[in-house]
């Protein structure tokens, strides 16, 4: 069976200036079974965007399960061709978006930055973010909201993922 996650990597949550980058991003995974717990920020962390990225992670994961349940990889992988399918192998897909919402949650901006291979499974991630728009509207505390990143993993042998 065929698996599906979704991890939301944020590039930066608000103000005028760029957030410090966390050293290693902390993305909250999704899948079709119970993803484990994310502990808290540690206790005197001072980087903005790891908190930011705690407090409204609520916000954040509602976003992803919503794009998640749209996404269909395998009924994409499915409909190629078998040639085409065997000719491509069996190794992981990875697509990457960077979407921008308004704050209303509407879709501004969605473009891939880093493509799977696969026309039709770029499409597909292309797809189920359009079509799982608008969103809930974005915290004021996190507005205007920058850009951020979805990465669609599809894995013809077994587990797939969307980070």
């Amino acid at each position: 069976m065929k698996h599906a996650s979704l991890v939301l990597a944020l590039a930066a949550c608000a103000g005028s200036k760029p957030a410090p980058a966390p050293p290693q991003p902390v993305p909250l995974a999704i899948s079709n079974t119970a993803a484990p717990q994310e502990d808290p920020p540690p206790a005197g962390d001072d980087d903005v965007l790891v908190k930011k990225r705690w407090v409204f992670a609520a916000y954040f994961t509602k976003l992803k399960h919503k794009v998640r349940d749209n996404w269909e990889p395998a009924a994409v992988w499915k409909a190629l061709p078998a040639v085409t399918r065997g000719s491509l192998g069996t190794a992981q897909r990875d697509t990457t978006v960077e979407a921008v919402l308004a704050a209303d949650g509407t879709l501004v901006k969605l473009a891939i930055v880093k493509s799977s291979g696969v026309a039709e499974l770029d499409a597909e991630a292309i797809r189920a973010f359009q079509v799982s728009s608008p969103f809930e509207t974005v915290p004021i505390e996190i507005q205007p909201l920058r850009p951020f990143k979805f990465s669609f993993f599809f894995d013809v042998a077994g587990t797939s993922v969307v980070r």
